[in-house]
């Protein structure tokens, strides 16, 4: 007997978690919710993304001080700023190794007694100075998402702190009968 009503609650418990959650079922949802001028906003200017705080554009000092409780944010924003600085000095590179291997090297050949000027162009050499132009300005647009993302990270992270009192109740109907599910 016991057998039976043990796997009949089991069961019962079963049936309930796999119905579909609607929301005309909802019982109590109280979530705190914050008001916009309390997150931080990322702009993409020309170049460079800025991010706001009420308007007010922040510096990397303003933004490492704000995200201290936060370390995705503040990862992300230390890597932001690391690939912002050097990504244009790896472009810079690729455009000089481009013009390096563009110009090439005078050669001069003598066949049959006459003399032929000629330019030898390193290919790899043109290759590798594309490749570290368009390296560098893929790590500049991903220092730009990269501080998006510190932004959007700390608005997630506050968010969350905001709603973790909270309680949720949910009743739904099974079909042995009614279920109240409940979260906190």
């Amino acid at each position: 007997m016991n057998y039976l009503l043990s796997l009949s609650l089991i069961l019962l418990c079963l049936t309930s978690l796999a119905q579909p959650v609607s929301e005309s079922w909802l019982v109590g949802h109280q979530t705190a919710q914050l008001a916009p001028e309390e997150l931080l906003t990322s702009k993409r200017g020309i170049l460079l993304t800025s991010v706001y705080d009420n308007g007010k554009k922040l510096s990397y000092g303003e933004l490492s001080s704000l995200y201290q409780n936060t370390p995705k944010a503040t990862g992300q924003l230390k890597w932001a700023r690391a690939t912002r600085l050097y990504s244009p000095v790896i472009a810079i590179g690729g455009v000089v190794l481009g013009a390096v291997a563009l110009t090439g090297k005078q050669h001069t050949a003598v066949i049959n007694d006459v003399s032929y000027d000629y330019t030898v162009r390193s290919k790899a050499q043109l290759v590798g100075g594309v490749l570290l132009l368009a390296g560098g300005m893929c790590l500049f647009e991903f220092s730009n998402d990269l501080m998006a993302r510190s932004a959007k990270t700390y608005n997630q992270s506050i968010t969350s702190k905001s709603n973790r009192n909270t309680f949720k109740a949910r009743l739904r109907v099974t079909p042995v009968g009614l279920a109240l599910h409940g979260s906190f």
